[in-house]
């Protein structure tokens, strides 16, 4: 019995322990570029994702004149 009260303190006392500890929240902060049209080629995008950039959204869209076109949203980490 002594053996069972000795083994729930510890376990108890090993869990409060762990909930008590400060856990560090690591924030980051982002840079955003857009990139439009010309400037969404492969090449570029390639070159952009040397530089740490990732593509998080692109939206195809019509020019009033029926042209085609796109822009891109890329973020990295702030640096």
């Amino acid at each position: 019995m002594k053996k069972h009260i000795a083994l729930l303190f510890a376990a108890s006392t090993l869990f409060l322990a762990s909930c008590c500890t400060q856990h560090h929240v690591t924030v980051t902060h982002w840079e955003y570029k857009t990139v439009v049209d010309g400037d969404a080629s492969e090449d570029k995008l390639t070159q952009l994702g040397d530089q740490g950039w990732n593509v998080v959204s692109f939206n195809p869209y019509a020019g009033t004149d029926g042209s085609r076109h796109i822009i891109c949203l890329l973020k990295r980490p702030k640096q």
